[in-house]
Protein backbone atom coordinates (compact mmCIF):
# COMPACT_ATOMS: atom_id res chain seq x y z
CA UNK A 1 0.00 0.00 0.00
CA UNK A 2 1.22 3.35 -0.85
CA UNK A 3 1.13 5.61 1.83
CA UNK A 4 0.42 9.55 1.18
CA UNK A 5 1.95 11.93 3.85
CA UNK A 6 -0.91 14.18 4.56
CA UNK A 7 -0.18 17.41 6.93
CA UNK A 8 -2.38 17.70 9.85
CA UNK A 9 -5.31 20.14 9.26
CA UNK A 10 -4.41 24.03 10.05
CA UNK A 11 -0.82 23.41 9.69
CA UNK A 12 -0.57 25.63 6.32
CA UNK A 13 2.19 27.99 7.32
CA UNK A 14 0.53 31.82 6.76
CA UNK A 15 3.56 32.70 4.18
CA UNK A 16 2.36 30.38 1.57
CA UNK A 17 -0.30 31.36 -0.97
CA UNK A 18 -3.87 30.53 -1.35
CA UNK A 19 -2.76 28.24 -4.56
CA UNK A 20 -0.51 25.77 -1.64
CA UNK A 21 -3.17 25.94 1.11
CA UNK A 22 -5.84 24.66 -2.05
CA UNK A 23 -3.25 22.14 -2.77
CA UNK A 24 -3.07 21.00 0.41
CA UNK A 25 -6.91 21.08 1.09
CA UNK A 26 -7.37 18.60 -2.23
CA UNK A 27 -4.87 16.51 -0.82
CA UNK A 28 -6.33 16.21 2.64
CA UNK A 29 -10.09 15.85 0.75
CA UNK A 30 -8.28 12.65 -1.41
CA UNK A 31 -6.69 11.46 1.46
CA UNK A 32 -10.37 11.18 3.48
CA UNK A 33 -11.94 9.82 0.33
CA UNK A 34 -9.40 7.23 0.15
CA UNK A 35 -9.57 5.91 4.23
CA UNK A 36 -13.25 6.01 3.40
CA UNK A 37 -12.92 3.61 0.58
CA UNK A 38 -10.60 1.59 2.26
CA UNK A 39 -12.68 1.35 5.01
CA UNK A 40 -15.35 -0.25 3.47
CA UNK A 41 -13.05 -2.82 1.85
CA UNK A 42 -12.28 -4.17 4.93
CA UNK A 43 -15.57 -4.54 5.94
CA UNK A 44 -16.78 -6.47 3.03
CA UNK A 45 -14.51 -7.99 0.81
CA UNK A 46 -13.72 -7.51 -2.46
CA UNK A 47 -14.46 -10.77 -4.16
CA UNK A 48 -17.87 -10.28 -2.06
CA UNK A 49 -18.99 -6.75 -4.14
CA UNK A 50 -17.41 -8.50 -7.20
CA UNK A 51 -19.26 -11.43 -6.80
CA UNK A 52 -22.79 -9.68 -6.62
CA UNK A 53 -22.16 -7.62 -9.34
CA UNK A 54 -21.51 -10.46 -11.66
CA UNK A 55 -24.33 -12.64 -10.13
CA UNK A 56 -26.79 -8.97 -10.66
CA UNK A 57 -25.06 -8.98 -14.45
CA UNK A 58 -25.68 -12.57 -15.07
CA UNK A 59 -29.20 -12.19 -13.86
CA UNK A 60 -30.34 -9.36 -15.58
CA UNK A 61 -28.80 -11.11 -18.96
CA UNK A 62 -31.26 -14.55 -18.40
CA UNK A 63 -34.05 -12.18 -17.64
CA UNK A 64 -33.41 -10.29 -21.19
CA UNK A 65 -33.26 -13.28 -22.80
CA UNK A 66 -36.06 -15.12 -21.18
CA UNK A 67 -38.42 -12.04 -22.69
CA UNK A 68 -36.71 -12.02 -26.18
CA UNK A 69 -37.02 -15.79 -26.58
CA UNK A 70 -33.33 -16.52 -26.53
CA UNK A 71 -32.58 -20.04 -25.51
CA UNK A 72 -30.07 -20.41 -23.34
CA UNK A 73 -27.23 -22.86 -23.93
CA UNK A 74 -27.84 -26.77 -22.25
CA UNK A 75 -25.08 -28.21 -21.19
Amino acid sequence: MIAIPVPPSGTVPPQAGSQKRDELARLDSVAKRLQVRKAILEREPAAVLVGDILLAGIAITLIVGMFAHTRSPEP
